[in-house]
């Protein structure tokens, strides 16, 4: 499990292990999901797996809207792209009441922390009701009852002084 996180010597561990050319082993990896090359994984052990290759069509633990988003960063990598109708997921749980957003500049715009913190803080106050009839997010106040702060949660990147943690911290 996981395989797409094995390093070339791990690899070369379960090749020789198996016998030399992986016979009855069986791996379980997502290439999408090869996040720690900085502890030597190598995500082609798992695309040079010679084998049958089988899609887990359905996911059981988000929603479609939070599957969906993912969908839409992942297929931006021509690899991935190529295989975009294969990797698509559905949701078992269905769609979510919860809103989801992303703040993030388009492609081509500079990075602006104080206005991505700004959304963000728009955000917020529109889907608690703060913000009311001046709310930019009507589609959102029109068709659902506020949340409390309480259920509103930020994810950040990472909480390095360039992160822009300062801005949202405003």
């Amino acid at each position: 499990d996981e395989f797409q996180d094995t390093s070339e010597a791990q690899n070369e561990l379960v090749r020789l292990l198996s016998g030399g050319e992986f016979a009855r082993v069986t791996v379980v990896g997502d290439d999408k999901q090869s996040i720690y090359r900085w502890r030597d994984a190598r995500v082609q052990n798992l695309r040079d797996f010679a084998g049958a290759e089988k899609f887990l069509r359905v996911n059981h633990r988000s929603t479609q809207g939070i599957l969906d988003l993912a969908h839409h960063f992942v297929i931006t990598d021509p690899y991935f792209a190529a295989r975009a109708e294969d990797i698509r997921l559905a949701a078992d749980r269905g769609a979510s009441e919860v809103p989801i957003c992303v703040f993030h500049p388009p492609d081509g715009f500079p990075k602006s922390f104080d206005l991505e913190a700004r959304s963000l803080s728009a955000w917020i106050l529109s889907v608690t009701g703060r913000l009311g009839e001046k709310s930019p997010f009507a589609f959102y106040r029109a068709a659902h009852t506020p949340l409390d702060f309480g259920d509103v949660a930020v994810l950040m990147r990472s909480q390095s002084e360039y992160s822009g943690l300062a801005e949202y911290e405003r």
